[in-house]
């Protein structure tokens, strides 16, 4: 008796089977989103770190031009300016009233501590290029990456 029935070819997706795919993907997403987090807090800790060091020889670069004809091994020629709370690292030359020569914007979820703890900030260059401040190393972090740490 069931040999009678007309069998009807089936098109297209079930409801169950489109609610499984969908509850798979679901998962799948869960899965990867902590890594494409991590990447980009590495993206931005990679970022800052490139601005640091750009920062860093721009004063050094000031520094051993050093145009206001600063004299003296402990006398600034040039000052690194790191600003967590602005966001901006910036570089300024001797001026008596100091003009901003060079300036960049860190990412937002960046923030860059110098070392070691307690050393006197903004950073700044004798007339021979040399950090005459108490920090001798940096710290990028953000939160999800793996953080940047190395000698200034």
């Amino acid at each position: 008796m069931w040999r009678d029935v007309i069998m009807v070819k089936q098109h297209g997706v079930s409801l169950i089977e489109l609610l499984i795919t969908i509850a798979l993907l679901g998962l799948l997403a869960t899965k990867v989103m902590p890594l494409g987090q991590a990447w980009m807090a590495n993206t931005n800790i990679s970022n800052a770190e490139k601005f640091l060091v750009e920062a860093l020889g721009k004063a050094r670069n000031e520094a051993l031009q050093n145009p206001e004809g600063v004299i003296g091994a402990t006398t600034a020629a040039a000052t690194l300016k790191i600003n967590n709370t602005s966001k901006e690292i910036t570089v300024e030359n001797a001026k008596a009233t100091p003009v901003v020569i060079w300036k960049a914007k860190i990412p937002a979820p960046v923030t860059i501590s110098l070392s070691p703890t307690g050393c006197t900030t903004p950073l700044q260059f004798n007339n021979n290029g040399q950090n005459i401040s108490t920090c001798t190393d940096y710290t990028i972090t953000a939160n999800g990456g793996t953080d940047a740490t190395a000698k200034l």
